[in-house]
């Protein structure tokens, strides 16, 4: 696919620690793309099974995570799984997209993210929508982000808690924007919470203190978490919020989410809609 006869080339980078039972039908979708990716990186985190065999099958370049460890879901260090994907990507590439082992694209997915970004200069980061899922920003898994911005804030995802997040105010707090398109529809194979625990939603805590949410918001986001997943999920993201162990963002970025995140009567509103969707 060329956009004003330059052709848009994209790297694909996939985390995978034990996804046999997905990656197969993940890594068929993107062979399926309208617009063929120019590299497809699967990261091998310490899989037991036959990861990494599936991967290569389908011709992806397969990194070895370097040493052993626990699952780091929910976990600040799995962004170093996949910073060491994203530092071996070529570096004449346009687009970088993001997406777990488990995600199904449809076959037109990456060139129709290249044709609605690319008719917006200010859009630096995109997604389509989980079928099912309520989103108001670009999701994890399935997220486009232009090079040039990615190159500009360091080419690689911050070593903190919140590091997923924080890309996204990154970008808007330096005058870019940010999008969801929710006519594109994307399938998962398994719930996005469903092998989530209490340690995951101390995380997300320990996530909104490292970023800046205002007090009475993050409060807002815990009673809504206790509503959807159960009272001990959300005790532990007030713990996580609450913790004094967190390494907070620079002062401009959590300023930035601080006066974006005022609580108003939308945020109510949206609380209200959230907590109680089935």
């Amino acid at each position: 696919m060329k956009v004003n006869d330059h052709l848009i080339n994209v790297g694909v980078i996939i985390p995978a620690r034990n996804e046999q039972d997905y990656l197969k039908k993940t890594l068929t979708s993107l062979s399926n793309q309208t617009h063929t990716p120019a590299q497809v990186i699967v990261v091998n985190d310490n899989s037991i099974d036959e990861t990494r065999n599936i991967a290569l099958e389908f011709g992806c370049e397969v990194l070895d995570f370097p040493y052993k460890h626990e699952s780091w879901l929910g976990d600040y260090k799995l962004a170093s799984v996949r910073n060491l994907g994203i530092v071996m990507l070529d570096k004449d590439l346009d687009y970088i997209l993001m997406i777990d082992a488990d995600h199904i694209l449809p076959h037109d997915y990456i060139e129709t993210m290249i044709n609605k970004m690319e008719s917006k200069p200010k859009v630096v980061i995109a997604s389509g929508k989980i079928d099912g899922e309520w989103i108001v920003s670009p999701r994890g898994s399935g997220r486009m982000i232009k090079m040039f911005y990615w190159k500009k804030i360091g080419s690689v995802y911050p070593m903190n808690y919140g590091f997923d997040s924080y890309i996204l105010f990154k970008a808007m707090q330096l005058g870019y924007e940010i999008e969801v398109y929710p006519e594109i529809i994307t399938k998962v194979q398994r719930p996005t919470t469903s092998n989530y625990n209490t340690k995951t939603f101390y995380s997300y805590g320990k996530s909104m203190q490292a970023l800046g949410y205002p007090m009475l918001y993050a409060i807002g986001r815990c009673l809504v978490m206790s509503k959807r997943k159960g009272t001990s999920c959300g005790m532990a993201m007030f713990k996580g919020l609450m913790s004094n162990h967190v390494e907070k963002y620079e002062p401009e970025l959590r300023e930035y989410v601080k006066q974006t995140h005022k609580f108003t009567t939308n945020h109510i509103k949206r609380f209200f809609e959230y907590g109680f969707k089935k």
